[in-house]
């Protein structure tokens, strides 16, 4: 539903889990495996200043007051980033009202294309389940042979001072009868 956070988080993370995720330690990036784990840390601001100014960066980003990157600039690396692979094609980044993207799914022909739908903190308020409802319905493609599309919502249990919940919006799910709903994953975290 925002913009900003689609920008500023979502597609850094895909960013870092695909396009800019080292398939070996000499990336510049710190890749470290145990035998059961492995964890990278990923400067995503100097591969984005790499990406805009290539063998120049040292010295572009040296000549500024500030070295970090605009949000103009990062947001052309990030789409630069992009558009090197092939996460376009197989990801869309929607932000603003669902029933609006709903409406437009069905104008272009796109109702049941997507195969996944990820979506985070939009369960806080059970004025908007229905809309969000039907919005997946419209999107989620039909399950076929041993393609089973899915849903996966990150949301936090309670949302305090807000009429929404995890528990709510499962209810509502199995009261309207499209979708199997189980959780998948809780937090130990009591912020959470």
């Amino acid at each position: 539903y925002n913009k900003d956070v689609i920008e500023l988080i979502t597609i850094p993370n895909v960013l870092a889990n695909t396009a800019l995720a080292p398939s070996t330690a000499n990336t510049g990036d710190d890749l470290q495996s145990t035998s059961d784990t492995e964890s990278c840390d990923i400067d995503i601001d100097f591969r984005r200043t790499q990406t805009l100014f290539g063998e120049d960066t040292d010295k572009i980003i040296g000549e500024r007051e500030f070295p970090e990157l605009t949000p103009e600039e990062a947001h052309e690396a990030d789409t630069r980033l992009l558009q090197s692979t092939d996460i376009q094609q197989r990801c869309e980044f929607v932000s603003g009202d669902w029933a609006n993207f709903e409406t437009s799914l069905r104008s272009q022909g796109r109702e049941h294309t997507f195969d996944l739908v990820l979506t985070s903190e939009t369960i806080y308020d059970t004025s908007s389940y229905k809309r969000l409802h039907d919005l997946l319905a419209c999107a989620l493609a039909k399950p076929e042979d041993d393609k089973v599309p899915m849903v996966l919502v990150a949301a936090k249990s309670i949302y305090f001072g807000l009429s929404g919940s995890v528990l709510s919006f499962e209810q509502y799910v199995r009261t309207r009868g499209v979708f199997d709903v189980e959780s998948i994953w809780q937090s130990g975290d009591s912020m959470s």
